[in-house]
This record gives structure tokens, sequence and C-alpha cells, in this order.
């Protein structure tokens, strides 16, 4: 069955374009039907079939599930990084803050930048704008930069967005918070963990709310 799939993909490789069958592989990771005994099985026999150096590189060089994108937006955004060659950034990553925790659409996290690309319908309501807001705060206070493109930025002005996008990726990462250093310290995560209690404090005295009513893992509204 798993040599199957992984013919399956080797086929894939020879007729579709990379980015096409990297998909296949990250869905195969999260579906938990990967075996790489198998696919390495499969290339080793595979000889001149002519998807075997596609993904021969893409087991090499992909880290499975990496790039899972859950909307055709989001891999328009993809696609636009790509094709200037910006570094990988971690895509539907979670960074833990506590206590909430966010996902964000894609993470940069060496250089603290965050993106989140939102759909035709995200301010569909106030409520939904207002939290989305109250969440790139916090982000902010910890120490990341948070930027948003809407989707017709995405679909009609990519070079704009491309633009932007190396000049942000170019900026030296902000200032970490000395909250989020001091997780970082304790808890091995690299700067990953990052306490709100200093965020919190922050927001109320600005008459904010720090959202305490949100979902103990809460996405960041596309």
């Amino acid at each position: 069955m798993h040599e199957r799939r992984a013919r399956t993909l080797l086929d894939l490789a020879a007729t579709q374009p990379r980015r096409v069958v990297e998909r296949a592989y990250d869905q195969a990771e999260v579906l938990e039907i990967l075996d790489m005994r198998e696919f390495d099985d499969v290339l080793a026999r595979a000889g001149g079939h002519r998807g075997a150096g596609v993904l021969r590189s893409i087991v090499a060089e992909h880290v499975a599930a990496s790039t899972l994108t859950r909307t055709e937006l989001e891999e328009a955004f993809l696609a636009i990084c790509r094709k200037v060659g910006l570094p990988r950034a971690e895509v539907n990553a979670w960074i833990p803050i506590e206590p909430l925790g966010y996902e964000a659409d894609f993470l940069w996290r060496e250089r603290g930048l965050i993106v989140e690309v939102d759909g035709r319908n995200v301010h569909a309501t106030r409520r939904a704008f207002e939290h989305d807001r109250r969440r790139d705060q916090q982000l902010m206070l910890a120490g990341f930069r948070v930027v948003r493109f809407t989707w017709r930025q995405v679909e009609r002005e990519p070079r704009a967005v491309a633009t932007t996008m190396r000049a942000l990726v170019a900026q030296p990462a902000a200032a970490l918070s000395s909250s989020r250093r001091r997780s970082a310290s304790s808890s091995g995560v690299d700067g990953a963990v990052v306490s709100t209690n200093s965020v919190s404090a922050s927001m109320n005295a600005s008459g904010s709310s720090a959202c305490g009513k949100c979902p103990a893992r809460s996405k960041i509204t596309n």
C-alpha cells in the first residue's frame, strides 16, 4: 500500500509542476501515510523515470508538511515568495504565546516576521475585525512584526507584494520583549514561547482587552 502511494507520487512528479508534488507530499505526511523506506525503495528502482529527479529533490530538500497551505490565497502568496527567492517561511505555524497561542499564516521565526493573508470575507463582522487587531497587538508587543496583505493585493498586485516582502525580510528582527527572552531561555524553544502577562498589562493600561475569553488555541482570522 505504501509502495503504491510512493509510486503515485513518482508518476505525479513526471507530469506535474514541482509544487503540485510538494503539496501531495505534505498531505501524505499529515495523513501519516508516508513510509520513507518505501520511498527509498521506489526511487532506487526508478531508473530513468521522468519523475525520479524531482521526487528525489523533494525528499532530500523539502520538510514534509512544512508548506501545507489551506487556501488558494495562501498558495498564491507562497508562490510570490518563492518566485523572488525569499527565505523559506513556516506555513500555518503555531506560536505558543501563553495563555492563548496563535496560528500564523506565514512565519519567518528568526526574523520575528508574521504575514497574514486576508480573504475577501475576513472583516465580515466588526467583532472579527477588532479581534484580529487585538491579536496583532499582542504579537507585536511580544516582539513580532505583523503584516497583512489583502486578497486583492496578492491576486492583482503580486509585484508590489514581492517588493514589500523583500524589504521586510531584509530588515533585522524587531527587538524581542524581555518576557520573550526570559521564556526562550527557560523553555529552550528558540524564543517561540512568550508570556503575555506583560502584554495583558500593557493592553489593559491602554484600555484594550487582552482577549481573555478567546479559546485556548485560536487562528488569526483569514
